[in-house]
Formats: structure tokens, C-alpha cells, sequence
């Protein structure tokens, strides 16, 4: 399958301004990470993404880490089972770091920090 989802995956890290890890895939079989995959009708991948489950001071949280596809509006409601899959692993936050446009479309989670760049 990876040959099929590293696309979606090198897409969503290139809009951050990121090459794609080399261990991404040493993750996901480690399971370490965890690789999401959205399927419409039997066959056809329109998006995929990864997880990470992280021990924070305050308690365990799952970061959604990098989402790429097409058809977010077809898909986007699915985060609930990504969300449901946090609970289940004990993690009491899932953080999704982005850009500033998912902010629009997950409207029940709230901005808790910023991330800065400036070009020199």
C-alpha cells in the first residue's frame, strides 16, 4: 500500500515546506505510527494521513501529523473515528498541527499555540 499513500503523504509535507521523513515508513511498520487511509466505494484512495501517540506531562495525546488528499468535504466528518481511536489509546487531546485553512474546517477544536516563520 505504500507506494499508493506516500503520494497523498509527500503532498501534505511539501505544503508545510517538508521532505517526508525517511523513517515514516519504518514508523508505520513499528507501529509508532499509525497510517489512515479514506477509500471511496471498494478501491479508490482519495486521502491518507499519520498519527503519532505522544506521552505529554499532562497526559497522552495523539497528534495527527500529516493529511493529504482530495474530496476533504467528502471526508473530513471521518476524523471522528481518528478521534474515537485517541480514546481508546487513553490519549485525552488529539492536536492537529496545520496550516491556517484547517482552522476553517475543524471548527471544534481550538487554536492553542501559533507557529512562527520569517523568511531572511
Amino acid at each position: 500500500m505504500w507506494p499508493i499513500v506516500r503520494p497523498f503523504l509527500e503532498r501534505s509535507y511539501a505544503k508545510a515546506n517538508q521532505d517526508i521523513p525517511e523513517t515514516v515508513l519504518d514508523d508505520l511498520r513499528a507501529d509508532r505510527r499509525r497510517l489512515w487511509v479514506v477509500v471511496v466505494g471498494s478501491d479508490e484512495i482519495i486521502a491518507a494521513g499519520t498519527t503519532a501517540l505522544y506521552q505529554m506531562k499532562t497526559g497522552k495525546m495523539c497528534k495527527i501529523e500529516h493529511f493529504g488528499g482530495m474530496g476533504m468535504n467528502f471526508w473530513l466528518d471521518q476524523l471522528a473515528v481518528i478521534e474515537q481511536y485517541a480514546r481508546e489509546q487513553g490519549c485525552d487531546r488529539v492536536m492537529f498541527e496545520g496550516r491556517r485553512g484547517w482552522g476553517r474546517k475543524l471548527v471544534d477544536y481550538q487554536q492553542t499555540a501559533v507557529i512562527l516563520e520569517k523568511r531572511l
